[in-house]
């Protein structure tokens, strides 16, 4: 049987990863939104399956670049408009994957704060860049800071129904018609 402490690590731990996991999930969504978008912009006219196939293959990072190459291909209405936001919500996603890269790619620890009851649980990272040198991170993550986190990355994801909403008027039902801007 383990001590008061220990045991009230466990619950920190247990409680830290279910709040990585929000995050995580959020993440997902956002990749599934973007692969949707690129699908559609792949073939808007037809059932997205073919599309979806090519989809499921690639990576985020992939998703992105192609995406707004696809972007590009289409004559729209105030296309420069159209384009300059998807790219800016295209960069969104990269760093919202980055986010979720440096969260997974993180150690964590519980260590007492404040007094022998406050117990944290706390991000570590250590990295050394040929630009930036040796660094390293120590971040509280707490509700209040994994909430950040879920925030941003799952804003992108309404970013991105907006925008192709705006661009190809009901995108998400296959129904959009070429206007011919």
């Amino acid at each position: 049987m383990g001590t008061r402490h220990d045991q009230r690590a466990k619950e920190i731990f247990e409680h830290g990863y279910k709040l990585l996991g929000r995050v995580v999930y959020h993440f997902q969504a956002l990749e599934s939104e973007l692969g949707r978008a690129v699908s559609f912009l792949i073939d808007p006219f037809e059932e997205e399956e073919a599309a979806d196939v090519v989809v499921c293959e690639l990576s985020f990072k992939q998703l992105t670049h192609i995406g707004y190459s696809l972007f590009d291909l289409y004559n729209i209405p105030d296309k420069e408009t159209h384009l300059s936001e998807w790219k800016r919500i295209l960069g969104l996603c990269l760093n919202a994957e980055s986010m979720r890269n440096q969260l997974l790619h993180s150690n964590y620890y519980a260590c007492y704060s404040g007094g022998p009851d406050n117990m944290e649980f706390i991000r570590y990272k250590k990295t050394a860049k040929f630009k930036r040198g040796s660094r390293h991170v120590d971040e509280e993550m707490n509700h209040k800071a994994v909430e950040k986190y879920m925030k941003e990355i799952a804003g992108v994801e309404v970013q991105i129904l907006e925008c192709m909403g705006r661009a190809f008027p009901e995108w998400h039902e296959r129904r959009w018609e070429p206007t011919g801007g």
